[in-house]
């Protein structure tokens, strides 16, 4: 209980601060994405690590430009049923000046997208949504499969192609590489004209699913999709 307590009481200063510094700095900002359950907590922890300012540290509602999870790609009509009252939206962008513009972030701002291997990416957020209700079963998260497939791989395009057109501004970075080598966030920051050259970007400890938290479904259960 005590440690809930301070954890929120940590996380309202932290707001406090996050305000204060928009009021103070107007440029060098970086947003971070991702799809859910696919290590976007691991990647902000290695940011505030190396002490930049993210200016979407903390969770909007999921629905509202600005959140780490938000769908910015143009069909909205796959978004899966299961989330869509969470993540439904009617925001389309087509660069990141419209982007920052619709998220009210710096002009400037940059922004890094971490992504899981699709396979990955489906069996971690099929096994969550079961966790938090998404589905009554097993056999519904699997029947499911296919839906949240396309929304994972529309997620990660739309992402795709904001970065080869402005390689500059946006920047995605393998989950299972930078959990083996951290270092790689580096070179991603050095793209993104962070000054990141004698940055020492290890973490002591990935982040990780509680080891008692039961994994339901397998990759042998959506293999047929692959």
């Amino acid at each position: 209980m005590v440690t809930k307590i301070k954890k929120i009481i940590i996380n309202i200063a932290d707001k406090l601060l996050l305000g204060i510094e928009k009021k103070i700095h107007k440029k060098k900002w970086l947003a971070h994405h991702g799809i859910q359950r696919s290590g976007t907590n691991f990647l902000l922890a290695l940011l505030n690590k190396h002490n930049l300012r993210v200016i979407n540290r903390h969770n909007t509602e999921r629905h509202k430009p600005g959140h780490k999870h938000f769908r910015w790609y143009e069909d909205k009509s796959l978004i899966p049923k299961e989330i869509f009252k969470q993540y439904g939206n009617d925001c389309y962008v087509f660069n990141i000046q419209q982007l920052n513009n619709a998220c009210n972030f710096p002009s400037d701002t940059k922004h890094i997208v971490i992504y899981k291997k699709d396979s990955a990416s489906l069996v971690s957020l099929l096994n969550w949504g079961l966790r938090v209700k998404w589905f009554s079963s097993k056999e519904e998260a699997v029947s499911s499969a296919d839906r949240f497939l396309k929304d994972i791989r529309e997620y990660h395009r739309f992402w795709i192609s904001l970065s080869k057109i402005d390689p500059q501004n946006v920047q995605l970075v393998s989950y299972e590489h930078l959990v083996k080598d951290n270092m790689l966030l580096k070179q991603k920051l050095i793209d993104l004209a962070f000054n990141a050259e004698h940055a020492e970007l290890t973490i002591d400890e990935v982040p990780q699913s509680p080891l008692n938290r039961r994994h339901v479904i397998s990759f042998k259960d959506i293999e047929h999709l692959f």
